[in-house]
């Protein structure tokens, strides 16, 4: 991505990124096997989920800090775009506190997903200035989980950025419009239509508690990294998502 697009980007979806990259799954799935759920680094120990109380921590902070923290995410994000490739960061390396790592983590997962966003955007338009409004990607609340996933299973940040993009570009496409209307009108149309097929009576239980299709969401423009707590498992879906239809989750929904 070129660095002139990440600086264009909106500045709420910045901030947002930024508040979301310590709640992501990244860091769940970095828990050990037995879910002992610790980051070693130098003489300190920290939990996994300790990664969004840290940044909340830093959230209370001065605006001219939190200035200062978006403004090192930003540059992060601007190194990983014009390098054709990054070495990956060890969460578990020694050398560096627990915190420290956490952080590293949190502007790396960030940067990937800030190039992924402003290359999207870029690729669909020779002029940076003129691009029309419908070609860009915006940023949601759900899509730092997907990029968690891409990233642990990748972690070559440049690739992860490049494979996120892909994914926002095509299968998550209508998740990063501007808005959720057109995936909310998909889910309208398509949802309960296929359900009734499957299982009348969920369907109708449904229908009689006036659910609305809308529920199913968050499952589907995630990918389930959300709500599937196992990485091999997530990892698997991702294989066949990528594999298949963009309406494959709806059809595992």
């Amino acid at each position: 991505a070129d660095p002139d697009m990440i600086a264009m980007m909106d500045k709420d979806e910045l901030e947002l990124i930024r508040r979301d990259v310590g709640r992501s799954a990244y860091f769940r799935f970095k828990r050990s096997p037995d879910g002992s759920t610790t980051i070693t680094g130098g003489s300190s120990t920290t939990s996994a989920h300790d990664a969004s109380s840290i940044l909340s921590d830093a959230g209370t902070a001065t605006s001219a800090s939190r200035r200062d923290g978006m403004t090192q995410i930003t540059a992060s994000a601007r190194n990983l775009s014009l390098s054709a490739s990054s070495s990956s960061f060890d969460i578990r390396d020694e050398s560096t506190s627990a915190e420290e790592a956490i952080w590293e983590q949190c502007n790396l997962l960030a940067s990937v997903i800030m190039t992924a966003i402003a290359a999207g955007g870029a690729s669909n338009s020779n002029d940076i200035a003129v691009i029309d409004e419908d070609e860009k990607l915006h940023y949601y609340q759900g899509l730092h989980d997907v990029a968690s996933v891409v990233l642990y299973n990748i972690n070559v940040p440049s690739a992860a950025a490049v494979i996120l993009e892909k994914i926002a570009t095509f299968h998550l496409r209508d998740a990063t419009r501007q808005d959720f209307t057109q995936i909310s009108t998909t889910l309208d149309v398509v949802f309960f239509p296929l359900l009734s097929c499957i299982d009348e009576e969920v369907h109708d239980f449904l229908l009689h508690c006036d659910c609305s299709a809308d529920m199913f969401l968050p499952w589907i423009i995630t990918w389930f990294a959300h709500d599937v707590h196992n990485i091999e498992s997530v990892s698997r879906l991702f294989d066949a998502f990528l594999a298949s239809h963009p309406l494959m989750p709806v059809y595992l929904s």
